[in-house]
This record gives C-alpha cells, sequence and structure tokens, in this order.
C-alpha cells in the first residue's frame, strides 16, 4: 500500500482514537481487560474496543471532551464513529475509517 499524507493522517487519528478508548476504560469502566479487534477488509479500518465494565446511560450522561473528540476524528477522515453502553453491561466502541491510497 501507498502511504501518502493522507494516510498518515488515518493513521494518527486511529492511534489517537483506539488511545482515549482505552484511556477511558481504565479510569471508568472498573475493569482490568478490554476486547480489542482490528480488521482492514476493502480499504476500510474497522476497530472495535469493547469491555465488560460499568458501562453508562448514553442518554442521561453528557459526552466529555474525549467522546465527542473520537467523534470528531472519525468525521474528519470521512469515517464513522458508534458508541453503544449500558449501565453495568460494558461499553463496546466502534470506529470505520477510509484507507486513502
Amino acid at each position: 500500500m501507498y502511504v501518502n499524507e493522507t494516510s498518515q493522517c488515518t493513521g494518527r487519528n486511529h492511534h489517537l482514537q483506539n488511545q482515549e478508548a482505552l484511556t477511558n476504560i481504565r479510569k471508568y469502566a472498573s475493569v482490568d481487560k478490554a476486547l480489542v479487534k482490528i480488521k482492514i477488509i476493502a480499504d476500510i479500518v474497522y476497530v472495535e474496543i469493547q469491555d465488560k465494565g460499568s458501562g453508562f446511560d448514553i442518554i442521561k450522561e453528557s459526552r466529555g471532551v474525549g467522546l465527542f473528540s473520537m467523534e470528531e476524528r472519525a468525521k474528519s477522515v470521512e469515517g464513522s464513529f458508534l458508541i453503544e453502553s449500558s449501565q453495568d453491561k460494558g461499553t463496546k466502541v466502534t470506529v470505520e475509517i477510509p484507507v486513502f491510497n
């Protein structure tokens, strides 16, 4: 794969999103494990980070700076960001970002 400035930006976005998701797990989930899945299919990078921790009510809780930043990073490279969580059942963050060649 040819690496250009855009794909380097995409890689940096992935790194920062993954770091933020894992930091949130460490700070808020009350667990010592997380599942991280990364796959590339047809020029799209899929990242799923999941914990079985304390979770939170997405409707009641306001999004902090970290979650907002993750969503904005995905949008900035034409990707998508989804967070699923429920109280006492954990949280799953899914990010899909196209790889530009």
